[in-house]
């Protein structure tokens, strides 16, 4: 326990006197600093939420592109409800929407809408996108800042031309390859549902309730501040380490995959890894709701 704690505090030293990477900086911005960019033309603004969240109020001339289980990404089986598209078709949509891997790419959501943000950002990160951020505090705090809005959309912008890079890398990890990696210590899951899930509630249609062998729990939103902002860096190694999690340093040759439902609040959980430093993330995309079906291992 002493070595632990040593060792955290000599990390958190690091991260005093060590800049994260140019990378890692830009993959949240703040309201101001998107406010400097309204006038750029070589940047696209998406706003992740619900159709009607849009509708009731947007950034001005953001596009839109529902990244939950009920938008355009995802195919609406009865079984799993929240499933990806093929990577042709969710290529297709970003073609036609005008989100183009030349192009900057801000994505924004809220409190409500379960982190899809951060789902679209694994999204568009896999097929080979790098110019990519997220809105830190969200629409939320671009209103409470009482910066530009909109009720109705902007206009179309341009079809996407020439080649994606990198197409059809959106990864596809199944609950078997999962449970294998878990069996010989090569995967750290952490579920990011709520406690009451966690611990064997069935709240969206499950199969059945409970959670994977061995995992960690940490909820998407205790990583953010009321006000829908990303706690600082200390903080969420603090959290992290609280709850039993090894720091980027500590992780060996092992993955930490994040899992939730359907993959739309551990896609929020992912970004903010990948943010940390940690070398190996992946998003369990299908969730709970697929290794429920597959009928694998599971505790309560």
């Amino acid at each position: 326990m002493k070595v632990r704690i040593i060792i955290f505090g000599l990390f958190l030293l690091f991260l005093l006197f060590i800049p994260f990477s140019s990378t890692q900086a830009a993959m949240f911005i703040s309201p101001e600093e998107l406010k400097d960019t309204m006038n750029n033309h070589d940047r696209v603004i998406i706003d992740t939420r619900s159709t009607f969240a849009f509708f009731k109020g947007h950034i001005k001339g953001a596009i839109h592109l529902d990244s939950g289980c009920g938008g355009g990404l995802c195919h609406r089986q009865k079984e799993l409800p929240c499933v990806l598209k093929n990577d042709a078709e969710i290529i297709a949509l970003l073609r036609e929407k005008g989100i183009c891997p030349q192009k900057r790419i801000i994505l924004y959501g809220d409190r409500d809408n379960w982190g899809a943000e951060g789902r679209l950002y694994w999204i568009l990160e896999k097929i080979g996108f790098q110019k990519l951020a997220v809105l830190d505090g969200g629409f939320g705090e671009w209103r409470k800042l009482k910066l530009p809005t909109a009720l109705l959309p902007s206009g179309n912008l341009p079809a996407c031309e020439g080649p994606f890079p990198a197409e059809g890398r959106i990864p596809r990890l199944s609950a078997s390859e999962l449970f294998s990696r878990i069996k010989k210590g090569q995967a750290l899951v952490i579920d990011t549902r709520t406690m009451e899930e966690f611990q064997g509630a069935v709240l969206y249609g499950e199969k059945h309730g409970g959670h994977l062998p061995g995992s960690y729990h940490l909820h998407w939103l205790s990583l953010l501040t009321d006000d829908y902002r990303l706690k600082e860096k200390s903080q969420l190694f603090q959290l992290l380490t609280s709850h039993g999690i090894p720091l980027p340093e500590e992780m060996g040759d092992r993955t930490i995959v994040t899992l939730c439902t359907g993959g739309v609040r551990s896609g929020f959980f992912y970004l903010v890894l990948k943010y940390l430093g940690y070398p190996r993330v992946e998003n369990y995309d299908n969730g709970f709701w697929e290794w429920a079906l597959e009928d694998l291992p599971v505790e309560k």
